[in-house]
């Protein structure tokens, strides 16, 4: 947090037993957390986990911030409107249509956004 606190860890598992579990999480609400890279970009890139915000900000050409899942809490709404800045929604294929709904959701409260559905997800 801003005063340096952990108050959030993510492991993941990348072996091939189907039977793990992808992620560990620690267990607290998420409404407050999500994993942002920063930068002073025009754009700002939504996405549902670390790997993808990260490959994301090493383009150089936006800031990124994982939802740590496909949800978008209200206070992250809130902080993007405080930012005035373009926003894009781009999930895993898989939740294309969430994607679609949030895009909607964030428009209405006036935070300009789109959208990004291709075949691969952002990793």
């Amino acid at each position: 947090d801003e005063n340096g606190k952990l108050v959030y860890w993510q492991g993941r598992y990348f072996g091939l037993d189907k039977r793990q579990p992808k992620y560990i999480n620690t267990k607290s609400s998420r409404g407050n957390v999500w994993f942002d890279t920063g930068g002073d970009f025009p754009v700002t890139v939504l996405v549902e986990d670390i790997l993808s915000a990260i490959a994301i900000s090493r383009t150089g050409k936006a800031r990124a911030i994982a939802l740590l899942g496909s949800f978008i809490s209200d206070n992250l709404i809130v902080k993007l409107l405080s930012e005035d800045r373009q926003v894009c929604v781009w999930l895993d294929r898989d939740k294309r249509c969430d994607a679609l709904v949030f895009t909607k959701r964030l428009n209405v409260f006036g935070i300009t956004a789109k959208t990004v559905s291709t075949v691969k997800d952002p990793k």
